[in-house]
């Protein structure tokens, strides 16, 4: 019997702990942040009314709570101004109207899939398209030479050689290879 009385015993103070430390969902937002392949985005900064709020985990989760939502009259914002951003990605920037236990999905985009979504609108002689894309992938990865030469390929196409030539001088001087300088100039003499 007294066996019993302590299981009894144990398994209401288990219980009532977890209880406790519940979270209330009514508080939360749910925010997911994912690429243009639907993987999640694990380690994004994200901002809440400009103050840093924390990182996405490892499925590209991440929780705000109504504490953080509090503005200068401690009041909680029906409103709030989101930014999302990782290096590598291009930077989410959202105002938004919420309400508790709201899920918003963002999709990010790194400057690979982008580069990647250039080039097949390249297959697609979809042109002006294909340079919006590696033009975004340049702001976000700098001076990469997937960027310039695919940058080089769009002029190409499109019969712009001044551009072309300038982007492929920007492969030329970020390193003097034999094998990318022989490639080069036989790419340059095709103008």
């Amino acid at each position: 019997m007294k066996k019993n009385w302590f299981g009894f015993l144990a398994l209401l103070m288990i219980l009532i702990s977890c209880k406790s430390t519940r979270l209330e969902t009514r508080d939360l937002i749910y925010v997911m942040i994912y690429d243009l392949d639907n993987n999640p985005v694990a380690g994004a900064d994200l901002f809440v009314n400009g103050n840093f709020a924390g990182k996405s985990d490892i499925h590209g989760r991440f929780f705000i709570t109504a504490a953080e939502r509090i503005n200068s009259s401690e009041k909680i914002d029906s409103s709030i101004l989101i930014k999302v951003s990782k290096s590598g990605y291009e930077e989410i920037i959202q105002q938004t109207e919420i309400e508790d236990g709201e899920v918003f999905y963002f999709k990010t985009a790194s400057w690979e899939q982008l580069l990647e979504r250039a080039e097949i609108l390249l297959d697609e002689d979809k042109t002006s398209e294909a340079l919006d894309y590696i033009e975004r992938s340049e702001k976000i990865a700098g001076n990469k030479e997937e960027i310039f030469y695919l940058k080089a390929v769009v002029y190409g196409k499109t019969g712009n050689g001044y551009e072309k030539l300038k982007a492929l001088e920007k492969i030329k001087s970020e390193k003097n290879e034999p094998y990318k300088k022989a490639f080069l100039e036989r790419f340059s003499e095709n103008e």
